[in-house]
């Protein structure tokens, strides 16, 4: 077993069990995964001393990418695993973007985030993978005992000989109004189809549970989660602030949940689940975090917590306002209650 300290982080690693599983591991014969082997032949030797660090062998990996620009490089990211466990792992607190944006872009949050030559590392507290949809993309899986860390390379350079299936891609320059123009409007029928799909999904559960649901316009899903804001938010505290961190903010996502993960209200989470459970839903709304969806329901005592546990970023909330319960997206992060 080898200690390792990096990136804030001190890991134990058994250098051989990791050495192992990479003389099985499979890598996928696509373009993109051989163009990144060619890298890794002639990759510097600071990055070459931080894979044989861990007993990785950088080759394996499949990678994810993303076009290839007009430089002829290419964005991507990946996935590694390690054999051991953390000792040390930094604690993360959520900082508001304003006082982010204050200290420039620099604080004193710990981070699990290390750059090495042109690759930018960040270590995984948690002991999941992530799948890809496309079998030419995959994510590892992570084997019992392992952990998992992932990397971003933003201007990869292309090396081989043949020609990048990739299509082009290139932020827009300024001057280029109808690229612009076009991508927004691509990007906005992509929210819109997968508006539908979670309408179609979250209808045929409500149907599923013999539950009523009617669905409030755009308009009045607009109005009643600004109403949230307004019916949670502190008395003496700055609205303004609340609704471009907790709602609408076109710099940045936004989730009506900041509210409580942002310190403006102190809500319940170990008990969260049971709190929620134990509220009059006769008649309460469903909201969505993220997308313009929401739902007036009744006689909902069939959507406990349990019936929430596929659900991400989602809002329930009494019709009065006497209480509301957030689910997150994120596995440190919520669920939230808080009652009035």
């Amino acid at each position: 077993m080898k200690i390792v300290k990096c990136a804030n982080c001190i890991i134990e690693v058994d250098i051989e069990k990791t050495k192992e599983y990479y003389r099985n591991f499979k890598v996928l014969d696509t373009q993109g995964n051989r163009n990144y082997q060619k890298y890794c032949e002639t990759m510097s030797a600071e990055e070459r001393e931080f894979f044989d660090t861990f007993g990785v062998d950088p080759v394996c990996c499949n990678v994810v990418h993303f076009g290839i620009s007009r430089k002829k490089t290419l964005c991507c990211d990946g996935e590694y695993v390690i054999c051991g466990r953390y000792l040390e792992y930094p604690k993360m607190e959520w900082i508001l973007l304003d006082d982010f944006v204050a200290n420039g872009l620099e604080t004193d949050n710990p981070t699990s985030d290390t750059i090495v030559g042109g690759f930018w590392f960040s270590f995984k507290d948690k002991e999941e993978g992530w799948e890809s949809e496309d079998p030419d993309e995959s994510y590892v899986e992570i084997p019992e005992g392992f952990i998992k860390f992932s990397f971003e390379y933003e201007e990869l350079p292309w090396l081989l000989k043949e020609k990048c299936e990739e299509k082009e891609w290139e932020p827009p320059r300024f001057w280029e109004i109808h690229r612009k123009l076009k991508d927004k409007i691509d990007e906005k029928r992509d929210l819109i189809e997968i508006e539908k799909e979670t309408a179609k999904w979250i209808e045929n559960l409500f149907d599923e549970n013999s539950i009523k649901a009617e669905r409030l316009t755009k308009k009045e899903t607009d109005k009643f989660k600004r109403c949230w804001i307004e019916a949670f938010a502190p008395e003496d505290s700055n609205k303004k602030e609340i609704k471009e961190n907790c709602y609408k903010n076109r710099l940045y996502s936004t989730y009506l949940w900041h509210l409580f993960s942002f310190g403006y209200v102190k809500a319940q989470e170990e008990k969260a689940d049971d709190l929620y459970n134990k509220q009059n839903k006769t008649c309460c709304y469903i909201l969505s975090s993220c997308e313009d969806l929401a739902y007036r329901v009744e006689n909902a005592e069939k959507l406990d917590a349990a019936f929430w546990e596929e659900f991400e970023d989602v809002v329930i909330t009494a019709s009065d306002f006497s209480w509301t319960y957030a689910k997150t997206h994120e596995d440190h992060l919520g669920p939230y209650f808080y009652k009035r």
